[in-house]
């Protein structure tokens, strides 16, 4: 076949997920700017009231001035 051990769980990965993970209808794309505001004003606060408009925002809160 060509392929090495490697190559060979991610081919079998792959169609495990496709037989197995449920698939999706494509979305609309990405939210407009109206959608992200509307969002943003309707949700709860979390803590100290902001919120993460990415999954992976990697900035830290700025601290409140004690520690711990």
């Amino acid at each position: 076949m060509g392929v090495n051990e490697t190559q060979v769980v991610h081919l079998a990965l792959r169609e495990l997920a496709a037989r197995v993970l449920p698939q999706y209808e494509a979305d609309e794309g990405p939210l407009t700017p109206v959608q992200c505001k509307q969002i943003k004003e309707t949700a709860p606060k979390g803590m100290g009231g902001t919120y993460r408009s990415r999954l992976l925002d990697l900035q830290r809160p700025e601290s409140d001035g004690t520690s711990g």
